[in-house]
C-alpha cells in the first residue's frame, strides 16, 4: 500500500454521500490503510527544539481544527508534511515542525488525548483532507494490534459529552435514590435511582424532572453533576449492583458498562481506575 493510494481513496470518499453504505466501507478502508501505512507525519509543538524534532522525540502537537474541535494533524508524505509547515510558517530555526511518527507512538498519543479534550484527527493530503474522529483510528490500530477497542461507536457521544464537561460547562443529571438526605447531595454522597441493575443520567434538566416524576416523586427531583462529582456519586454506588449506566439525551440513549464508566471518570479525574 503507497501513500498516494490514500490519498486517492479520500478523494473518492468525496464523492460519497456521508450516510451510505459506499462512503462508511470507503472510510474504514482509509482508516486502515492508515494504520498500516509505515511512514506517517505529523505537527509538533512549537517549543521542540531542533534536536528533539530530528530524532524524532519532539512532543505532538494539539490545537483547534474544523468547528472548533482540538485535533491532531497527520500527513502520509513528508512532502506534504513540509508544504503545511511552509506554509503557516511553522518553524524552528528555520526547521519545519513535523516528524516521523510510527503507529504505535500515535496511537498512544491519541489513547492519552482522548482524555484531556481531543478528539479531531485531521489528514491532510495536500488537495484531499479527511476530517474525522481520534476514536476510529485508536479502535482500529488497538485492532491491529489484536487488542479490544476501547470505545463502541455509540459511546463515542458519550465521551464527547465527559470531554464537554471536563474543559467546559457542561453538566449532566441523575435523579438521586429516594431515601437520599440533602447532606448527602451536597457532598456527592448519594446514589443515584436504581431500577433493577441499571441507573440512567440524563443530558437536560427537564428529561430528568419529569423521569422522576414517572417514578413516585411527589416533586420533580434532579441532581446535577460536573465531571467530577459524577464520579463521586458513581464510585460511592460501586457496591450497590449496578451493571448499566444509560446516558438519555432529546434523541438518542447510549447503554454501557457502570464498570466502564466508572474507569473512564477515574482516568478523566486522575483517580486510580477500579
Amino acid at each position: 500500500m503507497t501513500e498516494s493510494f490514500v490519498q486517492e481513496k479520500i478523494a473518492l470518499l468525496n464523492r460519497y454521500e456521508e450516510s451510505s453504505e459506499q462512503f462508511q466501507s470507503c472510510y474504514e478502508k482509509i482508516i486502515f490503510d492508515i494504520v498500516k501505512t509505515k511512514d506517517l507525519f505529523t505537527v509538533v509543538r512549537k517549543e521542540s527544539s531542533v534536536e528533539s524534532i530530528k530524532d524524532g522525540t519532539a512532543p505532538i502537537f494539539c490545537g483547534i481544527g474544523y468547528n472548533d474541535i482540538p485535533s491532531v494533524w497527520l500527513f502520509t508524505e513528508e512532502t506534504i508534511a513540509k508544504e503545511y509547515t511552509n506554509h503557516y510558517n511553522l518553524k524552528k530555526d528555520e526547521v519545519g515542525l513535523y516528524k516521523k511518527v510510527a503507529i504505535e507512538e500515535l496511537t498512544v498519543f491519541l489513547f492519552n488525548a482522548m482524555f484531556s479534550g481531543v478528539s479531531g484527527l485531521i489528514v491532510d493530503e495536500g488537495k484531499n483532507t479527511l476530517t474525522t474522529n481520534v476514536y476510529d483510528l485508536v479502535n482500529t490500530s488497538l485492532l491491529a494490534m489484536r487488542r479490544q477497542p476501547v470505545l463502541e461507536k455509540q459511546e463515542y457521544k458519550i465521551m464527547t459529552l465527559f470531554n464537554q464537561m471536563k474543559f467546559g460547562s457542561k453538566k449532566l443529571w441523575i435523579i438521586p435514590a429516594k431515601e437520599t438526605t440533602g447532606e448527602e447531595l451536597i457532598f456527592n454522597q448519594f446514589s443515584p435511582l436504581q431500577i433493577e441493575n441499571t441507573i440512567k443520567i440524563y443530558e437536560t434538566q427537564d428529561e430528568c424532572k419529569k423521569e422522576s416524576l414517572r417514578h413516585g416523586y411527589k416533586n420533580e427531583f434532579s441532581a446535577s453533576v460536573d465531571i467530577n462529582s459524577l464520579y463521586q456519586v458513581l464510585n460511592h454506588s460501586i457496591n450497590k449492583g449496578i451493571e448499566e449506566v444509560r446516558f438519555v439525551g432529546n434523541d438518542y440513549e447510549v447503554k454501557m458498562s457502570f464498570i466502564k464508566v466508572l474507569n473512564i471518570l477515574a482516568r478523566m479525574n486522575d483517580r486510580k481506575s477500579s
